[in-house]
């Protein structure tokens, strides 16, 4: 989930929704909870077989009463997760659906209708999800598609592009319900190539980001959310211009207009990284003389980063002679970090330091942690607990 952190505060912290659905997020079971969680929310997944392609999460206010009704894929075709609400802003089925633009869309078809015939049977049901089945193009399986899901009671909502680019404009990202509900597409914030829908059930607002359904709900934001310094206002006015250079693009359809807003959405995701770097950098150095607080940041960077850009070089490694250790010699730091970034995720140490951990906060302590070793090598002192190990 490249646009984790934009999300959570473009989306989720403005508008705190009630749910949000994502597709085609990436995700394999190697990746933990604790690196996509979202403060506030639960969190149901449908993970992909591999980093390529799909993939699905429903995130889930705390405050919010539902069911987990199914959480199941086609392999390599098409991922899903559902939920039953059971909330006054809505009563049924909500589930987020992903197909692959390479897989079968026969098989696809045939998988959808199975699953949605069980949910519709005793209640309210709405089906978002980028289903890459192009409902502006006469073609063979939209009409199946259509007929099918209307044969079931679901008829699809959205009438105007998803997904615009310079060469094309296409409608695949749908909502489904047996119920009449009204939706409006927005462009804005341009996060991704692919818009929000908007979605109102009984007075509240439904966002659907690359399949995202939220109603709007007025509540405290989470604590955890107010030392986020690093999401700053350049950030914001980074965003804006983003969004403006993709409203001129649409508008004008220029190769120099599509390229423009190309060079600002980088912009963005470059200083979204710069500022969250530097964020963890100084509360890191902040905390240098408070272990419980060092703690506390080093799991907030586990939980929230996934990865840190790379700011430095060098480090060292020990010179190994055949015959007995005379000294060690200094190197660079890409040989600690292979090191590192090759610990199994079942490493760690008796303080409960994980290797997550490790990967996580290298890039922020590389030359604190350099020093260390070096001294130790130099002065021939190590820890106690370095001496000795358990065999089992």
């Amino acid at each position: 989930m490249a646009h984790k952190e934009e999300l959570q505060h473009q989306i989720m912290k403005k508008i705190n929704p009630a749910c949000m659905a994502l597709s085609e997020t990436r995700l394999t079971e190697e990746i933990e909870d604790s690196e996509v969680s979202v403060p506030g929310y639960n969190m149901i997944r449908c993970d992909a077989e591999n980093r390529n392609t799909g993939g699905v999460v429903l995130y889930v206010r705390d405050d919010i009463k539902y069911d987990l009704v199914l959480v199941k894929k086609l392999e390599s075709n098409c991922w899903c997760a559902a939920i039953e609400m059971k909330d006054e802003i809505y009563k049924g089925v909500l589930m987020v659906v992903y197909h692959s633009p390479s897989a079968s869309d026969g098989e696809f078809v045939r998988f959808l209708e199975n699953i949605v015939e069980q949910m519709t049977v005793k209640e309210e049901c709405i089906i978002i999800g980028d289903f890459n089945i192009d409902f502006m193009i006469d073609s063979f399986y939209m009409k199946k598609l259509q007929i099918i899901m209307q044969s079931l009671g679901m008829k699809q909502y959205v009438y105007e592009p998803t997904r615009i680019t310079k060469d094309s404009r296409t409608i695949i990202d749908l909502i489904f319900a047996n119920k009449e509900v009204k939706v409006q597409v927005q462009h804005e914030p341009k996060i991704t190539d692919h818009a929000w829908l908007k979605i109102e059930l009984k007075g509240n607002s439904i966002v659907d980001s690359l399949d995202v359904t939220a109603p709007r709900k007025k509540c405290k934001i989470p604590k955890i959310w107010e030392g986020k310094k690093w999401f700053s206002e350049e950030i914001r006015e980074a965003a804006v211009r983003r969004d403006a250079a993709y409203r001129k693009a649409l508008y004008e359809n220029t190769d120099q207009n599509w390229i423009q807003f190309k060079v600002e959405r980088n912009a963005v995701v470059t200083l979204i990284r710069k500022k969250k770097k530097e964020y963890y950098e100084s509360m890191i150095d902040f905390n240098r003389d408070d272990p419980a607080a060092m703690w506390k940041t080093l799991k907030e960077i586990v939980r929230d980063v996934n990865k840190f850009e790379d700011i430095g070089e060098g480090l060292i490694y020990i010179n190994e002679n055949q015959e007995i250790f005379e000294n060690f010699d200094m190197i660079k730091i890409d040989y600690l970090e292979e090191i590192i970034m090759g610990l199994s995720r079942r490493k760690g140490t008796e303080e409960g330091i994980s290797s997550d951990i490790l990967k996580a906060a290298f890039y922020v302590i590389q030359e604190e942690f350099v020093n260390i070793i070096n001294t130790s090598l130099r002065e021939g002192c190590f820890p106690e607990s370095w001496k000795t190990s358990t065999i089992i």
